[in-house]
């Protein structure tokens, strides 16, 4: 599926640019099976290293946030901008400008607080490294 993903992406005329902010927290807390928190974190590392992606790492000491759910923004090539939150048993799509503009300030003032995309991605290399021999492909990559 990712390999698909990946190349409808590259078949597109203006690629969709992902941003992500990933609270430490959620990297921290390990799924119950080794390999599947393991590929869990390869992906990220996967993800992190494409080009039309920037993923950011909001470590526990910048201290207590305003986000407390998913939030996830829009962006229309119109100028036009979406917010979805989403908790564990709801969502809501946002669409009035004067709503969302909360949303994306609370968004742009967490991103301020986060770590840099190349320094998120030698964190998520740490954590992984961290994790041990579990490795998903059998071993370590000597390339890194």
């Amino acid at each position: 599926m990712l390999i698909f993903q990946n190349e409808v992406r590259r078949q597109r005329r203006q690629p969709v640019h992902y941003r992500a902010l990933i609270d430490e927290a959620v990297l921290r807390r390990k799924a119950r099976d080794p390999q599947t928190w393991t590929a869990q974190l390869e992906h990220l590392i996967e993800i992190a290293q494409q080009p039309d992606a920037s993923l950011h790492v909001v470590p526990f000491g910048t201290g207590p946030h305003h986000i407390r759910s998913c939030l996830e923004l829009i962006s229309f090539q119109d100028g036009r901008t979406v917010a979805y939150t989403q908790s564990s048993w709801s969502g809501h799509l946002v669409e009035e400008p004067e709503d969302v503009e909360p949303l994306r300030l609370a968004y742009d003032l967490l991103r301020d607080t986060a770590l840099t995309p190349p320094a998120s991605l030698t964190f998520l290399h740490a954590v992984l490294d961290e994790h041990g021999p579990h490795r998903s492909d059998g071993g370590g990559d000597p390339a890194r």
